[in-house]
């Protein structure tokens, strides 16, 4: 089966999602939407911010992500900031945005690989869908923090990755090779093996990195599909077989 949506762009099933949120946690926590660019708020990509602070780079956040000409990409999305060892080198109150403490996601999620809690529910979820788990890894080095955009590096390597129940497996997919960075994550085949790889990861103190685990459903050229074949992901259905699994992280 081809999972398929009816929402045409990341900003409305963001929003959709956003009032499912809100019916199933709002009471907990404050939820934000926010577009990475304001100013094409119809086709940017859009995020849900467990917070009302922006930027929001210490934060577990689930993005709403444009997929390819007819998909869209939806999960939940980690990044990994600057070490504080690195933090002279960023004075500006801009700069200091982008040094991880203590309260950042990435250190809780790192931990939970690496007792395979992000594993076990990794392979939970994946038993019960007819399509794969996408693992999409960003990462580069940071330009001057003065005009520093973590999602426009000067140089960046990015990898998409599919866990392949059946073989019980990580497949490469996709990338785009220009830093050298992460080039380690062609070889990554199981979870330890990325477990592993993060950690090196973790180590280096200038590399910015985001880690994006994600569903794809098709939201176009849907008449290309026999209708047998397709499965119709709402945004109930996206809350309840997705994104409430991963709510350990979002925060």
């Amino acid at each position: 089966m081809i999972p398929i949506c009816s929402f045409p762009n990341p900003r409305s099933v963001c929003v959709a999602l956003s009032k499912v949120a809100n019916q199933k946690i709002g009471k907990f926590v404050k939820i934000s939407e926010r577009p990475y660019n304001y100013r094409e708020p119809e086709s940017t990509d859009w995020w849900l911010v467990p917070a009302t602070d922006w930027p929001a780079y210490k934060y577990g956040k689930f993005f709403f992500d444009w997929g390819s000409s007819d998909s869209l990409l939806i999960g939940l999305y980690i990044e990994k900031g600057l070490d504080p060892e690195v933090s002279v080198a960023y004075p500006s109150t801009k700069g200091q945005r982008f040094i991880m403490q203590s309260d950042w996601m990435w250190h809780q999620f790192l931990r939970d690989c690496r007792t395979e809690r992000v594993e076990s529910l990794v392979k939970f979820i994946a038993q019960e869908l007819t399509f794969p788990v996408e693992f999409r890894i960003d990462g580069g080095f940071v330009d001057d923090p003065s005009f520093f955009d973590p999602y426009t590096m000067l140089k960046s390597d990015k990898f998409l990755l599919h866990w392949n129940k059946e073989q019980n497996a990580f497949n490469l997919v996709e990338s785009r090779i220009e830093a050298k960075l992460l080039i380690e994550l062609a070889n990554v085949k199981t979870f330890d093996d990325l477990s592993k790889f993060l950690e090196k990861m973790n180590d280096n103190k200038w590399l910015w990195l985001d880690v994006f685990i994600a569903m794809r459903l098709r939201n176009k050229n849907l008449e290309s599909i026999p209708e047998n074949e397709r499965e119709l992901w709402n945004e109930q259905m996206i809350w309840d077989r997705w994104l409430n699994h991963f709510l350990p992280w979002f925060r």
